[in-house]
C-alpha cells in the first residue's frame, strides 16, 4: 500500500544512546517517527495515515491561524481559502499537502525542497527547504527560504512535533529550548490580519535577547 503522505525517507545512524531512527515524509517533509534505542521521541503515526492535528508538518509560510482568511498587505485586502472552515481560518500555511523533492541523501540525513507559488491570498514566490540529520545529539533541522519573487515577502515558518519521551505521561515533562525571543499569545481567538499586525516580542527566560518584530519581510534573493 501506498503511504498517505508519499515517499517515506528512512534515516539511521548509531549514537552512544543507542541506534537513532527517523522517518521523514515527502509530503509536508513531516517528521513522522523519531526515536532512539527504541524509545519514540516524537508521537508517531501510521505510514497509511495522514498527519493527525499536523503532526510533524513544516508551516510555510506562515504558522497558527489567520481568522477569516484575511490579512492586508500594502493596503491591498488578501483573501486566503479558508483551510479550517469549522473555526472560518486558514490554518499552517500553504505546503501542508504539498510533495517535497528531495535534493540530497544519505544514510542519516535528507534535504527536502518545496515552492511556494503565487496564489490567492499570498502573491508572493518562495525556494524552501529542511533538511534533516541524525546526529549523536539528536536530530537537527535546518530550514533556508529564498525569495525567488519581484516583492518583499511576508513570511513566518514553524515546525509541528509532538514531543515526548515513550511512555512517560506529558504532565511529567519539561521542554526546554535554548532560545532568544518570545510572542506571549492570548487565549483568544486568532487575530485577523497575522501579517500586517506587529507584536512585541519578550526575550526568553534566561537567555539574552531583546525586543524584537513578530514578522519577518524577505528581500528578494534573501535567506
Amino acid at each position: 500500500m501506498r503511504a498517505a503522505t508519499g515517499f517515506q525517507y528512512e534515516l539511521r545512524v548509531a549514537t552512544p544512546s543507542g541506534p537513532a531512527l527517523a522517518i521523514v515524509t515527502e509530503v509536508a517533509a513531516g517528521l513522522r517517527l523519531y526515536s532512539v534505542d527504541g524509545i519514540d521521541l516524537v508521537e508517531p503515526f501510521a505510514a497509511e495515515a495522514t498527519p493527525p492535528w499536523g503532526a510533524g508538518i513544516v508551516l510555510m509560510p506562515w504558522p497558527n491561524r489567520i481568522r477569516d482568511g484575511l490579512w492586508r498587505h500594502q493596503g491591498v485586502m488578501q483573501r486566503l481559502p479558508l483551510t479550517e472552515p469549522e473555526q472560518q481560518n486558514a490554518i499552517h500555511g500553504l505546503l501542508r499537502y504539498s510533495s517535497y523533492r528531495m535534493l540530497d541523501r544519505s544514510p542519516s540525513s535528507v534535504t527536502l525542497a518545496a515552492t511556494v507559488f503565487p496564489q490567492a491570498g499570498y502573491p508572493f514566490l518562495l525556494d524552501t527547504t529542511v533538511r534533516y540529520a541524525l546526529t549523536d545529539n539528536g536530530l537537527a533541522v535546518t530550514h533556508t527560504v529564498r525569495n525567488v519573487g519581484r516583492d518583499a515577502a511576508p513570511v513566518a515558518l514553524g515546525a509541528h512535533p509532538y514531543p515526548k519521551i515513550g511512555g512517560v505521561p506529558t504532565e511529567d515533562l519539561v521542554l526546554t529550548i535554548a532560545a532568544h525571543p518570545y510572542r506571549r499569545r492570548r487565549p483568544a481567538k486568532p487575530r485577523r490580519g497575522i501579517f500586517r499586525r506587529r507584536h512585541q516580542v519578550r526575550p526568553a527566560h534566561g537567555v539574552p535577547g531583546g525586543r524584537r518584530r513578530s514578522r519577518r519581510r524577505l528581500r528578494r534573493g534573501g535567506a
